[in-house]
């Protein structure tokens, strides 16, 4: 995630976020499908690349989701709404953690249930690993039959939590193939002009023969019912784009309207 940070940055000012974030989305989903396949001998090979396909797509899904949420507000709404976002965020976190741990645990007594139909006495398979782990706990001491027993129930355990997370997983996978599919009904962000005092930043289109004196501007404020923008200095170009691209149209010396 901290080396994609920076990419996913300069990547996003260059095109819609909507297609990082589907981006991230889709490679999520890849990342928890390829763990559906999870079994108890799965070491650090197997689980490094759907981690770094999951880390680097969360990445991707971030920066776009905070500025959808957050870019197109003014600077005086800004505050409130960060404060906001940060707590449904934090709230949603934890709300999804609880509904996570809800499936594992159903999940885990489901396939626990599922198991202990099959471990019976009268499973010939069931009773040939038993003999088999009796033999091997027969030369340290002790109640060999109660161990082999304990080995036994153990496993059964283990393999029911395997499949409990494999479900979790794929669960996750539907989930973050569904909201990719809902990427493209999320209306592309505008940038908002900024109110009270905010200050916003325009780029000056100069004539080609003073291209070399290309320079950003700063304006102290805007006046949002109107839209005029009030400049520092005189525009020293003959046209005025906002951070959009939006053409502006000059008033005066030193206003100019969208």
């Amino acid at each position: 995630m901290f080396a994609t940070a920076p990419i996913a940055g300069r990547f996003l000012g260059k095109v819609d976020p909507r297609i990082p974030m589907g981006l991230g989305f889709v490679g999520f989903a890849a990342g928890t499908w390829i763990v559906t396949g999870l079994t108890k001998d799965w070491d650090f090979g197997e689980l490094l690349v759907p981690q770094i396909l999951r880390g680097c797509s969360l990445m991707l899904c971030m920066i776009p989701i905070n500025n959808i949420a957050l870019g197109t507000l003014p600077p005086a709404r800004m505050k409130n709404a960060s404060g906001l976002y940060n707590l449904t965020r934090n709230l949603g976190g934890a709300v999804g953690l609880a509904l996570i741990n809800t499936v594992l645990n159903d999940r885990w007594d489901l396939h626990l249930a599922r198991l202990h139909e099959r471990f019976t006495w009268t499973n010939t398979a069931v009773l040939e690993r038993l003999e088999m782990t009796r033999r091997q706990f027969e030369g340290m001491g002790g109640n060999a039959d109660a161990m082999a027993l304990k080995a036994m129930m153990n496993t059964v355990r283990i393999q029911g939590l395997v499949m409990s997370f494999s479900d979790v997983f794929l669960v996750l996978t539907g989930l973050f193939l569904l909201m990719a599919c809902a990427v493209p009904f999320i209306r592309r962000p505008r940038a908002a002009m900024g109110g009270g005092g905010g200050a916003l930043t325009l780029r000056l289109s100069l004539p080609r023969s003073q291209e070399s004196r290309l320079s950003v501007w700063s304006l102290p404020r805007c006046d949002a019912r109107t839209n005029v923008v009030h400049l520092r200095s005189p525009a020293a170009g003959p046209i005025c784009y906002g951070r959009i691209g939006v053409p502006l149209r000059r008033l005066g010396d030193r206003r100019w309207t969208f």
